[in-house]
């Protein structure tokens, strides 16, 4: 997560109202499916696998990532960092099999020059994922942005277009579930394992072609002499959601200031004595007060200038106007605990500063009262020598 904190100047710079979001100009444009395996699913986990699909050519290959994968990860893509000896290498826990695998930054500069061969003559690449929780477009510019390769990618890829939302919108009446394993089975009647980035990337593409052609096509019908009048049926059917480049770069700056407030309210709501359970329950909350532009600081400022309870109320009702009581009444509740608990905390740490400076002066009193002791000097303090002390009256040694 970010470690940082971004100041109000910074966050009223980056505004992704739906009333200034530009449209994407007009032009030839590319299509290409495209997904991710990720050691996470937050903004700074790491890439494992990166696939595109077109229905000429395809590409994929797996990165080995700095970090091991957590557990949810290596369940969802069937993948693991393996150690051997003085190597460490990517695995496939289900059949096995060690993968090939590159250095992100290769794998990247490999994947962008793949693009570039797609893009041809055309005005720009639209790239096509399909997942729930919008994430793999920001943790993609985020790595690209580690790399410096993300003004080179923006050359190239001219907006994202997520399939969720698509099948959603138009298959609201007729499918419950938008899932990419679930689509292909009712659309296109395969029974596939999904837990692959280029299998994911490919059903994308054909179920999108799907959609938009109104009956099931088989793979070899996709690759037949229509290609131009496909891509243009498929282009038609998304362009209404697809989001230009731009919005997408303000999307993920948005995305880290929100990540940057979550992460200063990390010690209000979060501690070494959090049980997992209570975690899941918390978190949303703090995301809560993420997205409604608070971070410590302002609440900090709030509980000490405006009546420590009364102004962190009047705080939270003020920017979380319209949410439910109920939320706002355990935001509130947790905060106090937390100030309060603060508080006390500062209060014992000074009450025993002050008894340890007079512990010190006492100490320092009685070793004058032992010095001014006629004809007798301390020779060896009681700590260094045990039970014996051994003490000169200028005649013989006494112990």
């Amino acid at each position: 997560m970010v470690s940082s904190i971004i100041n109000d100047d910074v966050d009223e710079t980056i505004n992704i109202n739906a009333s200034k979001m530009e449209k994407l100009a007009p032009g030839n444009y590319e299509i290409v499916a495209w997904d991710m395996d990720t050691s996470g699913k937050r903004l700074y986990d790491e890439i494992c696998h990166i696939a595109g699909y077109t229905p000429s050519t395809t590409f994929q290959q797996y990165i080995l990532p700095f970090n091991y994968m957590n557990y949810p990860a290596t369940k969802r893509h069937n993948l693991k960092v393996i150690t051997k000896g003085y190597y460490r290498m990517l695995k496939n826990v289900k059949t096995h099999q060690i993968l090939k695998t590159k250095s992100t930054i290769l794998a990247l500069k490999d994947f962008l020059t793949w693009l570039v061969k797609v893009k041809g003559e055309s005005d720009g690449i639209i790239l096509i994922h399909h997942e729930a929780r919008k994430i793999n477009p920001a943790i993609l510019m985020n790595t690209l942005t580690k790399y410096n390769l993300l003004d080179e990618f923006c050359h190239i890829v001219k907006g994202f277009a997520n399939g969720f939302d698509i099948t959603k919108a138009k298959c609201d009446n007729t499918i419950r579930y938008y899932s990419v394993r679930i689509l292909s089975r009712v659309l296109l009647n395969e029974k596939k394992d999904t837990s692959s980035a280029d299998v994911r990337a490919s059903m994308s593409y054909r179920i999108l072609h799907h959609l938009s052609n109104g009956e099931v096509i088989c793979q070899s019908e996709i690759i037949g002499n229509d290609v131009g009048k496909t891509k243009k049926r498929i282009f038609k059917f998304i362009s209404e959601f697809i989001q230009p480049i731009d919005n997408e770069k303000n999307s993920f700056e948005s995305l880290k200031v929100i990540l940057d407030r979550q992460f200063s309210l990390k010690p209000i709501f979060i501690n070494e004595n959090t049980t997992r359970r209570e975690r899941r329950n918390i978190t949303p909350l703090r995301r809560l007060l993420a997205e409604s532009k608070i971070d410590y600081q302002l609440l900090q400022k709030a509980w000490n200038d405006n009546g420590q309870v009364k102004g962190v109320r009047e705080l939270i009702e003020k920017n979380l106007l319209g949410h439910d009581e109920e939320k706002i009444n355990n935001i509130s509740k947790i905060i106090e605990i937390y100030f309060t608990s603060e508080k006390l905390k500062g209060a014992i740490e000074t009450l025993t500063s002050e008894i340890t400076k007079k512990d010190k002066k006492n100490d320092e009193a009685l070793e004058k009262i032992l010095k001014k002791m006629s004809g007798l000097a301390i020779v060896d303090s009681p700590k260094e020598s045990g039970n014996k002390m051994s003490i000169d009256t200028g005649k013989q040694e006494i112990i």
